[in-house]
């Protein structure tokens, strides 16, 4: 897998990387995360209409990710229906490169 503009964020790369092992998202197009002082927001890009059972699993990606912080850091999460004709937005860091991926 290809991250860009990884840099001191490997440890959240790495998190969000070993909480998808094992599962499957068809529909899922790409996951980006901001980072601001103690706050990480990540995003999942979804192809199409978002069902409750798609927001359970990527739900408990975010919790995973959770669990590998000791440190006071709050983390959020954001289920983006999309397209996956329409080009993503700009954003800083993203996980997949735009690529669709079944883990």
């Amino acid at each position: 897998m290809n991250c860009k503009n990884i840099g001191n964020y490997k440890h959240l790369y790495w998190s969000i990387k070993s909480s998808l092992l094992g599962e499957e998202f068809p529909k899922l197009i790409d996951i980006a995360f901001e980072w601001r002082d103690n706050h990480i927001v990540i995003y999942f890009y979804h192809d199409g209409k978002l069902s409750d059972d798609d927001t359970e699993k990527y739900s408990d990606v975010t919790g995973e990710v959770i669990s590998h912080y000791d440190s006071p850091v709050m983390i959020g999460e954001n289920f983006l229906e999309w397209a996956s004709s329409k080009p993503l937005p700009n954003r800083e860091h993203w996980f997949f490169s735009g690529i669709q991926y079944k883990l």
